[in-house]
């Protein structure tokens, strides 16, 4: 196992447990998560991992492939929605993603296309309302 599937593996472990894509900052203080954190750090030991987290935004689990997502926008920097294959922006999986102490429901194709503000011509399956940590 190479040095960067290696670190993918341990990170992952995190991603997978967290239940959430947790943005940069959250809690009522607005730190970075240490999901974020691990993001980074990823990134800073990989900044050419391009290809291989590409890759990664077809894994079956979609928080994984959130987090290389997330990864991704940290390593390229011009990336375009263009560049996103049209099968990933089109996912459908439902993830939770924390921003502050706000959760919110949504689907992984929409979370991406998000980074661009992109608006859905058609609406998003009906989500639940947000759900406020204590």
């Amino acid at each position: 196992m190479s040095g960067i599937e290696y670190d993918w593996e341990r990170f992952a472990e995190a991603w997978r447990n967290s239940g959430c894509v947790n943005s940069g900052q959250v809690g009522p203080k607005m730190e970075p998560s240490h999901e974020h954190l691990l993001c980074v750090e990823f990134t800073e030991l990989h900044p050419y991992a391009a290809d291989f987290l590409f890759s990664k935004l077809s894994d079956t689990d979609p928080y994984l492939a959130a987090y290389a997502f997330k990864c991704l926008t940290r390593v390229s920097d011009d990336l375009q929605m263009d560049d996103i294959p049209q099968s990933i922006l089109q996912r459908s999986d439902s993830i939770q993603t924390l921003w502050g102490c706000v959760v919110r429901t949504t689907t992984l194709g929409s979370f991406i296309r998000g980074y661009w503000g992109f608006e859905d011509p058609e609406p998003e399956p009906p989500a639940p309302p947000p759900r406020y940590l204590p």
